[in-house]
């Protein structure tokens, strides 16, 4: 009987030190996802700003080459 509460008091104090053990897992785990989602969103941004480059970069050359077509025929006539 007495090995049997000793087994019981065992059980719980590994019971007990689990249920830290994943406290401190779990939050571990969410200051991980906070860093990921952090640097995710630093890394969506720069490839949004470099997007926008590229875009407004393409887009002042169309309209210089669609000018250069423009001003040709209207300078013809």
């Amino acid at each position: 009987m007495k090995t049997q509460q000793l087994q019981r008091l065992a059980n719980q104090e590994m019971s007990r030190e689990l249920g830290h053990l994943l406290l401190s897992l779990d939050i571990e785990k969410d200051l991980q996802e906070i860093t990921c989602s952090g640097s995710g969103k630093a890394f969506l941004d720069s490839h949004e700003n470099a997007l926008m480059a590229y875009a407004e970069h393409e887009l002042k050359k169309a309209l210089s080459a669609g000018l250069e077509t423009l001003i040709r025929p209207v300078s013809l006539n």
